[in-house]
């Protein structure tokens, strides 16, 4: 799929949550860059050149399934512990 500066996509997160990531080249990177909007209430990915916006499309997607793991393990392992305390 070719990407596009300012292209917004949209992945499905492995809980099914979808996520919007707004993909950006910035001249001025040195390297894949992942924030957070808190306005937009979206994560913007910003490649360093027009050739490397692929990789942070590939980069937000990755970076979007492990936190959303991380974050349902992290749930998992609370519900767990509850149980055996209680």
């Amino acid at each position: 799929m070719a990407y596009n500066n300012g292209q917004t996509v949209t992945f499905n997160g492995p809980d099914g949550d979808e996520i919007r990531v707004r993909l950006e080249v910035n001249s001025k990177a040195r390297r894949l860059i992942l924030r957070l909007d808190e306005r937009r209430r979206e994560a913007v990915a910003i490649a360093p050149s027009r050739r490397q916006i692929k990789d942070a499309a590939a980069f937000a997607r990755a970076s979007a399934t492990r936190r959303s793991e991380a974050r349902c393990g992290s749930r998992g392992r609370r519900a767990q512990q509850g149980r055996l305390n209680g």
